[in-house]
């Protein structure tokens, strides 16, 4: 085999090209500090890098400098830390021709030095559009057809306008007219070329499961008015398409060369030939291949087929409607699943499930739904609770009849496509149909909301749970993953320990080719919901577009169900085992805080008449959650307590403790950015911007969830908070108010302590910015805010003008310090302090001498 070396300066390092002369095969070794090696392919394939390796030459610290393989710029098809003396060794999936391998250092690559082959892989041709076609016929697996708007019923009647294409249910197969030599429809059909949204369609099902894609193809525009242009677009069985190309008249052939999937036997493959915007002039040659990769697998295959702890999943998308990562007590486990997308056919199914699982790490996924499972589009009309509204092109229509939608339907904003700030979100009661448009019965008056003809709405169906769901994990790393729609909560975890979420992406998906505006939502529900009890962490990640928490951090907690006076032996209900044998728990009790040790726990069932007597005394919406008090333990403490009946026990090591959020981005979502109820942590780095609720809510919710932990020794720092807390200002409700919220819900028990308030930025926030009640101990300090207290909301008029203007609102409360040493500045300020009479004030709380040395 012939081989040429070339040897390159580069930024004063050298660098050693050696390429071999084999097909489509190169080895490159080189030693740089941050450069990178590139390779353009001259022929689509599946290709992959082999004989890897990572060497180091000088004093660098371990999985600092990561490996990062590119396709072109933006599609990242690996990322891992560059371990010394370790191997990259990973398939890149299919690569179309002119696209271009880059393997890229990222961090501190002195000393580092990296060799990789890249080799393409061997595929088998199943199909080839051109050749197959003979004698006027097509061979087995192959359908020529159109879309034929005769064949839509029940309630899909009508002609085909707008998106018309990649429903299979609606192609009809097209016929051979011998005398003419040309295909037609049936005789009883229309002609295909009475509208620019008809189409050919050939398509070619599969035998085999595989990874398939698309190679050798052409389309040229060959009519001689010119100007005009011919679309190909491409889709797999129902889902949406994956492909949308133009091939322009007097133009160069095109090639749509691309990947498409991993197909099961069935599937069927559809390359759509359309007129673009006119009927006329649209002659055209169009030729390509069908190509397949053996040896192909689901993800969770995959991962059941591995023989290495770091499973590298093949970079493609995939469809099913089946959990695709279901580990139960694994360990010791890394899946690296960059460039691979899934999409979820089944609304009701997860994605990935973790159970009783400890030091797995999950890399790089992307997860999607198809077809989607949320409608969107224009309201035309409001008459009282109907609206008309017209489907967004490319979106699903809404389904007909009762009770299908979940109750958060939203109003949007058409010149930002945001969240429309300051109206409130409604439910779907009843669709019908109305031509084209469709008639939407909602559950409140919309003008009473605040919508208007001409906003944007969405919602999504009932009944679509959570993506990804752990129980009982310990040391889990989710890292880059991405999900584009949830109907319930984005990532759940229950009861974890030190977990991990790292650079998440929560955040609407791209609009599907065939649209025109772009996707209005994410979820539905909570974007990250954590009932961890020790230190979570969540950090550079985005969650926007959601509809309630982006981040909700519960807490464990029971209640007292029996008087106790002075008595180690105590009765207490929750929700599980929350409290165990051994735990340190406190007490929290009007008379103070009690901290004791639980020597000995018994369980027996809850009495109907201890039931009443919390629902009828100090928890009376505590009915809608009565599976919190299916529980009842004897809990025999180290010393004897006093407490009265609804009082709060929660144990801090099952509470979030040591909790971090740290530089996430969260936006547009009319819901709140972060629910905390949980012991201690460091909120530090976020920017929390377009938001109903407030940004930063630490709360205990005892009378109606019967969760939460008092934070104690909370630092919130460094955040900024812009255009937050639109949905209310008015103090009388107190879990709504604010930028930054402290309040315990139903119990009036001073018992946040230690809180830090420092260096954040507050802008345009409406009304009141920070509201901090049920605390002691709290330090504001070193914080800016900017045209504070100025702005109004929905019930902007329900507010007392003595809290209208204050920055900072305290109600039950001791010490609270605003330190002059590190003062908090103003710009366009208001009044910067108020407190009600709706609770004892104590403490010196800002000195008159402190304000006046703060004001502008």
């Amino acid at each position: 085999m012939a081989r040429i070396t070339v040897i390159v300066l580069v930024a004063g390092w050298l660098i050693g090209l050696t390429l071999c002369a084999e097909a489509d095969t190169m080895s490159v070794e080189y030693q740089a500090k941050n450069e990178n090696i590139s390779y353009t392919i001259s022929d689509s394939g599946y290709y992959a890098l082999t004989n890897t390796r990572i060497d180091r030459t000088g004093d660098v610290e371990d999985n600092k400098t990561e490996i990062v393989v590119r396709i072109d710029e933006e599609r990242v098809v690996f990322r891992a830390p560059a371990v010394p003396n370790g191997s990259f060794d990973t398939p890149l999936g299919f690569v179309p021709k002119g696209a271009t391998i880059r393997v890229d250092l990222e961090g501190p690559a002195t000393g580092v030095s990296q060799a990789f082959r890249i080799v393409k892989k061997d595929a088998v041709t199943v199909a080839a559009f051109r050749n197959e076609f003979e004698n006027n016929a097509f061979p087995k697996g192959w359908r020529y057809m159109w879309n034929n708007p005769a064949s839509r019923t029940g309630s899909d009647p009508g002609d085909l306008t707008g998106v018309v294409i990649a429903e299979p249910r609606f192609y009809t197969d097209l016929l051979w007219d011998a005398p003419q030599g040309i295909y037609r429809p049936a005789p009883t059909e229309t002609s295909p070329t009475a509208s620019p949204d008809r189409y050919v369609i050939a398509s070619y099902e599969i035998d085999k499961a595989g990874f398939y894609a698309i190679t050798e193809s052409s389309l040229k525009a060959t009519d001689a008015q010119g100007g005009n242009s011919t679309e190909v677009l491409i889709h797999i069985d129902d889902h949406s398409p994956i492909l949308r190309r133009f091939a322009r008249a007097g133009k160069e052939a095109v090639s749509f060369d691309t990947d498409l999937a991993y197909l099961e036997s069935g599937s069927s493959i559809y390359v759509c030939l359309g007129p673009d915007a006119t009927n006329s002039g649209d002659l055209s040659s169009i030729d390509y291949h069908i190509v397949r990769l053996d040896a192909a697998k689901l993800i969770r295959d995959q991962i059941a087929d591995a023989t290495d702890p770091h499973v590298r999943i093949f970079p493609t998308r995939y469809y099913a409607d089946t959990i695709q990562i279901g580990l139960s007590s694994v360990h010791d486990l890394e899946i690296n699943g960059y460039g691979a997308t899934y999409l979820l056919t089944n609304h009701d199914q997860k994605f990935i499930t973790l159970r009783s699982c400890s030091n797995v790490r999950i890399l790089g996924l992307t997860m999607d739904y198809d077809p989607l499972h949320f409608t969107q589009g224009e309201i035309l009309a409001i008459d009282g609770r109907r609206i008309t509204l017209k489907p967004h092109q490319g979106y699903p229509t809404p389904k007909l009849g009762e009770g299908n939608y979940s109750t958060k339907a939203l109003a949007h904003d058409p010149s930002t496509m945001r969240w429309k700030l300051e109206t409130t979100v409604s439910n779907v009661e009843k669709v019908t149909q109305a031509g084209e448009n469709y008639i939407l019965e909602m559950g409140s008056e919309p003008l009473d909301l605040n919508w208007a003809v001409g906003d944007y709405m969405s919602c999504y169906e009932k009944g679509v749970g959570r993506v990804v769901a752990l129980l009982l994990c310990e040391d889990v790393l989710l890292k880059d993953l991405t999900v584009h729609q949830y109907g319930g909560w984005g990532i759940s975890s229950s009861k974890g320990i030190r977990e991990i979420y790292d650079g998440l992406r929560l955040t609407p998906g791209p609009k599907s080719l065939l649209a025109t505006i772009e996707r209005l939502r994410a979820g539905d529900y909570d974007g990250i919901n954590l009932h961890t009890p020790e230190a979570p962490t969540i950090r550079n990640c985005l969650i926007e577009a959601n509809c309630d928490d982006a981040i909700h951090a519960w807490g464990e907690m029971a209640f007292v169900l029996k008087e106790v006076n002075n008595s180690n032996v105590i009765q207490v209900s929750s929700r599980g085992n929350a409290i165990q044998e051994g735990m340190e728990v406190y007490l929290q009790a009007p008379s103070g805080k009690l901290i004791r040790t639980v020597a000995r726990l018994e369980e027996s069932p809850v009495s109907p008449e201890e039931t009443e007597a919390i629902l009828s005394g100090p928890y009376p919406h505590l009915r809608l959650y009565l599976g919190f008090l299916n529980n009842r333990y004897q809990l025999t403490l180290d010393e004897p307590v006093t407490l009265a009946i609804g009082d709060l026990v929660y144990p801090p090591a099952k509470c979030g403790k040591g909790l971090r959020i740290e530089n996430n981005v969260i936006r547009n979502d009319p819901g709140r950015g972060m629910v905390l109820k949980c012991v201690d942590g460091v909120i530090a780095g976020n920017e929390i911007s377009h938001m109903g609720g407030p940004g930063v809510k630490a709360e205990v919710e005892a009378e109606i969830y019967g969760t939460g932990g008092f934070a104690e020794n909370l630092v919130i720092r460094n955040n900024r908070f812009d255009t937050v807390a639109a949905h209310t200002v008015r103090t009388a409700n107190l879990g709504k108010a604010g930028a930054i919220l402290f309040h315990c819900a139903g119990k009036n028990l001073m018992r946040f302590d230690n809180l830090r308030i420092e260096n954040n930025t507050f802008v345009n926030c409406y009304g009141v910015n920070i509201v901090i009640a049920d605390a002691m101990n709290v330090f504001i300090k070193g914080n800016h805010f900017e045209n504070p207290g100025h702005n109004t909301s929905e019930w902007g008029a329900d507010y007392a003008p003595s809290v209208q203007e204050a920055i900072v609102w305290v109600h039950h409360v001791s010490n609270v310090v605003l330190d002059d040493q590190e003062r908090n500045t103003y710009t366009n300020k208001a009044p910067e302090f108020a407190a009600t009479a709706g609770g004892p004030i104590q403490g010196v709380l800002y000195p008159q001498e402190k304000l006046e040395r703060n004001k502008r």
